[in-house]
């Protein structure tokens, strides 16, 4: 009769490997943790206790029969709902819909027509790769609809730093012709007319206001400091410049508006430089970027392989449950 096994040796190899490592490991669990950031974790050696998946007594169940009951679940970052195209959902959500989708794949189903579990489930792989298929072409058109809304964007950190955006262009330009029309009206202005504050000071500096001209007070205040300017006391400021400067009132407004035509001259060619560069960018984003090209003729090569073997399966099962003969020539899929 075989003596019976002690507490010194165990009943199988399974336990003996664990009869080691809780040796090991019962020192390890005992020791305080050694953690300087984060929540302190509880001590679960306060009783001397090994844990689950490793401590086992005499004629427990093996290892294997460990069932993921016994698991405690974590938290596993949902890789299979990243947003892109070649994501491993069918549908993508917030940006395809589960309504369309769920259409499509009745559509397909019932034009394949399958017959018994596996045909049906055949059918429902090949209704997804036929949607991801389909979802190259949209990420496609929206790759190249955010190429061409980024035009602005990529045109004001490049030449727009220099020359400033379409939108300040535009502007410039208005403010310029503006400016150089109230120089042209100025001397058979009405009496009284109102005229915006910013470019009534635009108006000074093209008439040549500086510091070294004295200004009556109440034109200054009147000019520079209110939102609308009086157009019969801007003449009398420009009257005031030309005695300053000891010129005639005419050869000062006729420098003046040389001066205003050059400058619109300069913000009309910003603005045809702005307006042809961002065409410019905008043709050339009409097709998608090499790496997409790349990146999505892979995958939709991968799906084409993919649907190309399923509609081979499927037509493969028909013909053995219709009693016709198996052809060996492969299906070609168009799409």
């Amino acid at each position: 009769m075989d003596d019976e096994p002690t507490a010194g040796t165990s009943d199988s190899p399974q336990q003996a490997v664990l009869d080691a490592m809780r040796e090991i490991l019962t020192p390890l669990v005992e020791q305080p943790p050694k953690r300087k950031r984060g929540r302190p974790r509880k001590d679960r050696a306060a009783s001397g206790a090994v844990p689950a998946h490793l401590s086992r007594d005499k004629g427990s169940a093996p290892d294997s029969a460990v069932t993921p009951d016994a698991i405690t679940p974590r938290s596993v970052p949902p890789n299979a709902l990243t947003h892109g195209l070649s994501s491993n959902a069918v549908v993508i959500p917030g940006v395809e819909s589960q309504e369309e989708w769920q259409a499509f794949r009745d559509g397909i189903i019932a034009d394949l027509n399958p017959e018994g579990a596996v045909q049906h489930a055949l059918s429902v792989r090949i209704a997804s790769l036929f949607w991801r298929l389909d979802r190259v072409s949209r990420f496609e058109s929206d790759t190249i609809a955010a190429n061409i809304d980024a035009v602005e964007v990529d045109y004001n950190k490049g030449w727009g730093f220099y020359r400033g955006s379409l939108k300040e262009a535009v502007s410039a330009r208005d403010a310029a012709e503006r400016h150089l029309d109230i120089l042209r009206g100025l001397p058979g202005m009405p009496l009284g007319t109102q005229i915006d504050g910013e470019d009534a000071d635009a108006v000074l500096e093209l008439l040549g206001d500086d510091d070294d001209i004295e200004l009556p007070p109440q034109l200054v205040d009147y000019v520079e400091g209110r939102v609308h300017a009086n157009g019969t006391l801007l003449m009398i400021a420009a009257k005031t410049i030309a005695e300053g400067r000891g010129r005639p009132l005419e050869d000062l407004f006729e420098s003046a508006i040389s001066a205003a035509e050059k400058a619109l001259d300069k913000a009309a060619e910003n603005v045809d430089y702005a307006t042809t560069t961002h065409d410019r960018m905008r043709r050339e984003r009409h097709a998608p970027p090499e790496s997409f090209i790349r990146t999505a003729g892979r995958y939709e090569a991968q799906l084409d392989r993919a649907l190309h073997r399923a509609m081979t399966q499927l037509e493969t099962l028909k013909a053995a449950r219709e009693g016709r003969p198996i052809s060996l020539t492969r299906i070609h899929v168009e799409h």
